[in-house]
């Protein structure tokens, strides 16, 4: 009985084992849909850098652990995909998902998880954002726009078209022309998040702050009366302001 159970043990051990091997190697076999090509890392240990140097940069990939590429396909969004208030979306809007350059992000402090889906509609271009936590979801639409002198604009909207942020971006990634929503009721909508949000934006930011004052506060907060200071955001402006939208949710 004794060498049967350790026979037993052994054997969960080396299918524990295979099973972890083979996940590992369909995230890095390219023709694997669960095919994950990194594009940013946030780095294990911050270089100390002259306060001056940083004065007007606002590090906005601060909470961004890790950014991935995937595919439409991938199981992450399983759940998604099949979801029928998903798919009435879609269609009702007459979005074409681009199906292979899927943004997957983890954040720090928080369990939801990132997945920025580009999207073209009527002539627009634009990311779903989509906020997934343990397969439950909320979406947000990011339109942008190209501008003179190679500057972007980013808007943010809630799934039905309620304004939560605006701004524009130059090449070298100078906010202006900042706007935002004096409040949001995206989580009243989604309570299951509520428990997660909190520990995103730093207190001095979040604590008993509107909507509109605490992106104010991570966004701007350094920039002076012309908005005109640089954000860090080497993990893509849709993501790191999408995180920036999360973390300053009531």
């Amino acid at each position: 009985m004794k060498k049967l159970s350790i026979y037993v043990l052994l054997c969960i051990a080396i299918s524990g084992t295979i099973y972890s091997c083979a996940k590992k190697e369909s995230q890095d076999d390219p023709s694997n849909k669960n095919y994950e090509k990194l594009l940013y890392e946030k780095p294990k240990a911050s270089k100390t850098v002259n306060s001056q140097e940083t004065t007007n940069v606002i590090n906005l990939e601060g909470r961004v652990t890790k950014t991935v590429q995937i595919r439409y396909e991938n199981d992450i969004l399983n759940k998604l995909r099949n979801d029928k208030e998903w798919n009435s979306f879609i269609n009702n809007n007459g979005y074409q998902i681009d199906s292979v350059n899927i943004k997957k992000t983890t954040i720090e402090n928080t369990r939801i998880i990132l997945l920025s889906i580009p999207f073209t509609s009527k002539g627009k271009s634009g990311f779903l954002n989509v906020y997934n936590l343990n397969d439950k979801y909320f979406w947000t639409k990011v339109f942008t726009e190209n501008l003179s002198g190679g500057a972007k604009k980013y808007s943010f909207v809630t799934a039905d078209d309620k304004s939560l942020m605006q701004l524009n971006l130059s090449e070298d990634m100078r906010i202006s022309n900042f706007s935002a929503a004096f409040t949001s009721n995206l989580l009243i909508q989604n309570p299951y998040f509520k428990s997660e949000v909190g520990y995103l934006a730093a207190p001095s930011c979040f604590k008993d702050k509107s909507y509109y004052e605490c992106l104010t506060c991570i966004i701007i907060q350094h920039c002076g009366s012309d908005l005109a200071c640089t954000i860090a955001c080497g993990a893509f402006p849709e993501v790191c302001l999408g995180v920036a939208v999360l973390a300053c949710l009531p």
